[in-house]
């Protein structure tokens, strides 16, 4: 009992407070923040203040020359030591800040106010970033060297050395941060040890043997740091989906020896599959099920316990978690996929582009959060964006002028317009399932589209004669 009241008076701060010519003695919690403290302040400064504060706007803590004290921070955060005055004061009639008679001090003071002021855990950050750059060296220095086998060696152990390190330290310190970017340099070592791999072997090997290699490996990879640093699995959930897309699109690749704008356009139209089921993916990584549909009367009554609320929410949040990072994985994939499909500036490539960036903008409309709808619409505006690129270089000078300069502000003045006619306006029902059809139909466009960015039409006439 002495153990607890002893942990109990260590707690607290005894403050003097002032309220105009007479002070109180308080003793207050140091963990709780002054907002919830105010009012059992004012009751026991006695003289009915929490009615009069409504005449003047209410009351502020503040000490003597100094502004008033935040109301969301702790006695703690605020500094408040035992003994210590501090002032209530009304909120329209706060004591003014005091002058300063010397210059530099009044500087000085300014400066240690700030709450931009370089800390510990900036400087934790800083040798953290640095220590990540000094390891991203050491990957292009093996990247740029003559000796594969070396290389792959060396960037193998790296890799090695690297995830053992980093899920040491996710665990053993708590250090998730630390771990999490140990863990990304593992992946990228262990890639570049695969690049090198096939080379090493065979000196004459092609480039997409390569790309297997380290796909699969950086893959592998991941999924050990997955194991090893937990804490992190947004992060390596958000490296193994990419990872998996683009380890199938080069095997693919490599099995059928379709060019880079080929895969990349299989690529594409394999993102957009996957992203339809993106939110399934983050319900399950959440550790959410739903109950089984009765096929009978007699199932209506199983699976009917209830879910505690904190639970719901608590893996709700986690589940939203997911949805971000799958999505922005995806869109960084997208983006290397749009670049490198454009890169022949074919026609095929070029309506494959145009048509995918469209069905993902309408696919964004499904997003209610906003962290994960924007990854989606950048996604989108990129792939407008090197359809746009495509009609310039493919333009001549005049054609940009008379068609593609008033197309563009046509559709400025479009989306001007709906910045004010579109917010808060309910469509009719009609108009979304109008845009569900519209967005079906694109989607499965996107098959033939890709037939013939693969030139099988080309081969079924070559066939026929």
């Amino acid at each position: 009992m002495k153990g607890t009241a002893k942990d109990v008076t260590s707690r607290l701060v005894r403050l003097r407070l002032t309220i105009g010519s007479r002070s109180v003695e308080l003793a207050v919690p140091t963990e709780v923040p002054l907002a919830d403290l105010l009012p059992a302040i004012l009751r026991h400064a006695g003289q009915d203040l929490a009615d009069q504060g409504v005449e003047h706007e209410g009351w502020v803590l503040q000490r003597l020359g100094q502004p008033p004290l935040d109301e969301n921070r702790t006695t703690a955060e605020l500094g408040l030591a035992d003994g210590e005055t501090i002032h209530l004061r009304p909120r329209s009639a706060a004591l003014p800040e005091m002058d300063f008679d010397d210059l530099v001090d009044g500087i000085a003071a300014e400066m240690r106010a700030r709450r931009d002021r370089w800390n510990d855990r900036l400087t934790r950050w800083m040798l953290l970033a640095f220590a990540g750059f000094a390891l991203v060296l050491g990957w292009i220095t093996l990247a740029v060297a003559e000796y594969p086998l070396l290389s792959a060696v060396l960037a193998g152990a790296g890799a090695v050395g690297l995830l053992a390190a980093g899920g040491a330290l996710a665990r053993a310190k708590s250090a998730t941060v630390t771990g999490s970017v140990l863990g990304v340099l593992a992946v990228a070592y262990a890639a570049q040890s695969g690049w090198f791999l096939p080379v090493a072997i065979y000196p004459a090997a092609p480039p997409a043997m390569g790309l297997v290699c380290a796909a699969v490996l950086g893959m592998l990879l991941a999924v050990l740091a997955l194991l090893a640093i937990s804490d992190a699995a947004l992060l390596f959930v958000g490296i193994l989906l990419p990872g998996a897309l683009i380890t199938v699109v080069l095997l693919m690749s490599a099995a059928l020896s379709w060019r880079a704008d080929q895969a990349a356009a299989f690529g594409l139209l394999l993102c957009v599959v996957v992203m339809s089921f993106v939110p399934t993916m983050s319900f399950r990584f959440a550790g959410l099920t739903l109950p089984a549909l009765p096929n009978s009367a007699d199932e209506l009554d199983e699976d009917v316990e209830p879910v505690p609320h904190e639970t719901v929410v608590e893996r709700s949040a986690v589940a939203a978690q997911y949805l971000v990072a799958l999505g922005i994985a995806l869109t960084a994939t997208e983006v290397v996929l749009f670049t490198v499909v454009i890169s022949t500036w074919q026609l095929w490539q070029a309506v494959l582009a145009i048509v995918t960036a469209g069905v993902l903008l309408l696919r964004a409309r499904s997003l209610e959060g906003a962290w994960s709808r924007w990854p989606v619409l950048i996604a989108g505006g990129y792939g407008v964006a090197v359809f746009w690129a495509w009609l310039l270089v493919g333009a001549d000078p005049v054609l940009r002028l008379a068609v593609l300069f008033p197309a563009s502000l046509v559709l400025a003045l479009v989306l001007l317009l709906s910045v004010r006619a579109m917010p808060g306006r309910r469509p009719k029902p009609y108009w979304g399932r109008a845009i569900d059809i519209l967005e079906g139909v694109a989607a499965v466009g996107l098959i033939p589209l890709l037939l013939a960015v693969l030139d099988v039409y080309v081969l079924v006439r070559g066939l026929a004669g």
